[in-house]
């Protein structure tokens, strides 16, 4: 079969593949993968309301057939659920609200003195006051004018709502309007599970041919404020890669929806729901990312990303989801999976019995001595280690059934780096040249 080329970026983080020894104990690599996980579960509820971005062509809603006017735009926001209104605005491009000439700029939250400011009025505080129409929101109607906008709440200027933002010198800004370089977007979108966030990064210019990257964790991968450091991912596509419309898809659940098969690393349990998760980012995020941003619909040209937990979701939607892909990226994959406890055969390392049908890169820090502990057939780290030893197993599994070293299969080793944003930050570049390398071309 002709193999299809797809890069799966999948930003996460999880320990090593250590199982638990003969005592029950989870072992230092587990012990890795319980704390970064874990950790990584509680990002969602620090990160900011999102929306997505819209092209540089999304200038207005002028073009609707029945556009409403801004006042009964208000009234309707006033009457509805308002978070889930402002979501499907954010997702259709439509933050801030544009009418004839004028922008409606919402505010969420506590403040006295609310204003906007942005280039429309040269950052001045004081011009735009906005008025408070129920408890907790603000709205204003000011002129419209493309560029950067912020509200200012007692003198302190604040991201707004907004479907196009952007990060410069003083933090995340909005946009008024689709700006002609690189910009990026944010959409709560309504699937089969409930509301999924994405964050995406849209290029300057693109085409139906324009390459697409997925990235799990999507809370970790733009911006240098993301949790742990984040990926900067839109740092290394600036060159090189700037074609690329990169996805990053929230976890709702990361031991749930990353991992394969249900298991257990001492108290942590996980659901085993990969299948579902990987079904809703093909069926429901990818047609949508590609109706919103106009990119066409050939596997060849998608990629996917993700480190630890979210490297073995990579690794196994190349396993089972290669229809839908170019290349996968795996960085520190916890391949280990699914033999901490009952069956060792359901670990990934196990299931290789054939040539995969994408290009596949694995990489990982650490390094030392390898062991398989409990018998099960996963090599384990011996030391504090970054899971090198079940990364290097796989590696190798997939070279005896076949992969060429170069052409279909990529491995690199950092010895001595650790498992954390930071190492994985440092090989996004390699990552991406790899899977390019793979036929992962524009």
């Amino acid at each position: 079969m002709k193999r299809v080329l797809l890069c799966l970026l999948v930003v996460a983080g999880c320990g090593d593949d250590d199982a638990a020894d003969a005592g029950g104990d989870v072992g230092m690599d587990a012990a890795i993968d319980v704390a970064s996980d874990a950790s990584r579960d509680t990002v969602e509820d620090i990160t900011r309301d999102a929306s997505p971005d819209v092209d540089a062509s999304d200038t207005s809603s002028d073009t609707n057939a029945r556009m409403e006017t801004l006042a009964e735009i208000e009234a309707r926001l006033l009457g509805s659920d308002l978070s889930a209104a402002l979501a499907d605005a954010a997702c259709a491009g439509d933050l801030p609200f544009i009418r004839d000439g004028q922008a409606l700029v919402i505010y969420r939250g506590e403040g006295g003195r609310v204003s906007v400011a942005g280039d429309g009025n040269d950052w001045d505080p004081d011009s735009a006051p906005m008025r408070e129409a129920r408890e907790g929101v603000f709205f204003a109607r000011v002129p419209f004018t493309a560029g950067k906008f912020k509200v200012v709440v007692d003198g302190a200027f604040l991201p707004p709502e907004s479907a196009r933002f952007g990060f410069d010198d003083f933090g995340e800004h909005g946009w008024m309007s689709g700006p002609a370089d690189v910009h990026f977007a944010r959409c709560d979108l309504e699937t089969r599970s409930g509301r999924r966030r994405v964050q995406v990064r849209v290029p300057a210019t693109r085409s139906e041919r324009a390459r697409v990257l997925l990235l799990h964790d999507g809370q970790n991968v733009f911006g240098d404020d993301a949790p742990f450091g984040g990926w900067r991912v839109e740092v290394a596509l600036a060159d090189a890669f700037d074609d690329v419309l990169a996805v990053g898809v929230f976890p709702k659940s990361r031991f749930d929806e990353y991992t394969h098969v249900p298991d257990a690393r001492g108290e942590v349990r996980a659901a085993g729901g990969a299948d579902a998760y990987l079904d809703e980012v093909f069926d429901e995020v990818l047609p949508f990312v590609r109706s919103r941003f106009g990119v066409g619909a050939e596997a060849a040209r998608v990629a996917m990303m993700g480190s630890s937990l979210g490297g073995l979701v990579t690794a196994y939607a190349a396993m089972v989801r290669a229809e839908h892909l170019g290349c996968a990226m795996a960085m520190s994959p916890s391949l280990g999976w699914g033999a901490y406890s009952g069956e060792p055969t359901r670990a990934l390392v196990h299931q290789v019995e054939a040539p995969l049908e994408v290009p596949i890169y694995l990489d990982s820090g650490g390094g030392g001595t390898c062991v398989d502990v409990d018998g099960d057939g996963v090599m384990e780290d011996a030391d504090d280690s970054d899971l090198y030893c079940v990364t290097n197993q796989f590696r190798d599994r997939l070279d005896a059934a076949g992969h060429t070293f170069g052409v279909d299969l990529f491995h690199w080793h950092e010895p001595g780096a650790a498992h954390n944003e930071a190492a994985w930050r440092a090989r996004v570049p390699r990552a991406l040249s790899s899977c390019e390398a793979a036929g992962w071309t524009r």
